[in-house]
């Protein structure tokens, strides 16, 4: 009596060896959602990059029962349920079920193109016209 569609475990699987940022960018190539906020922090953290972020919770959760089965919003993001949410330490998104078989692999090109970029610019060659160049290829 499922009404949600649903993914098999290998496709779940799949999903999971993304890293949220990876899986953010690949649903953004499908034009169905927004990029999520904030989901960077562990890598510029170990960039040992200065940053601003917009919003920082330092506390233990309130919990408290409200409801059961009906949307909620947290931090922006609001979820039901059948959603697929893909989380992990940089951040939580929900994963548009429309797309979600082809994420995997929108995300693997995606993570490619930003080696290549993250390549260049760590090497002797780099300047500032060549990576104007390569991100217009991106």
């Amino acid at each position: 009596m499922s009404e949600y569609v649903t993914l098999s475990s290998n496709e779940l699987e799949a999903l999971k060896k993304n890293s949220t940022p990876s899986v953010c960018n690949a649903i953004e190539t499908f034009k169905l959602q927004k990029r999520t906020e904030g989901f960077i922090l562990d890598e510029v953290r170990a960039m040992k990059f200065q940053l601003f972020a917009k919003r920082a919770i330092p506390s233990h959760a309130y919990v408290h029962l409200v409801d059961v089965g009906k949307p909620v919003t947290i931090g922006g993001l609001t979820v039901t349920t059948g959603d697929i949410i893909h989380a992990d330490p940089h951040g939580v998104t929900r994963v548009p079920i429309e797309v979600a078989r082809e994420i995997p692999g929108a995300a693997k090109k995606i993570e490619e193109k930003e080696q290549e970029i993250i390549r260049y610019c760590r090497s002797s060659e780099f300047t500032v016209e060549g990576l104007k160049r390569l991100q217009k290829q991106a």
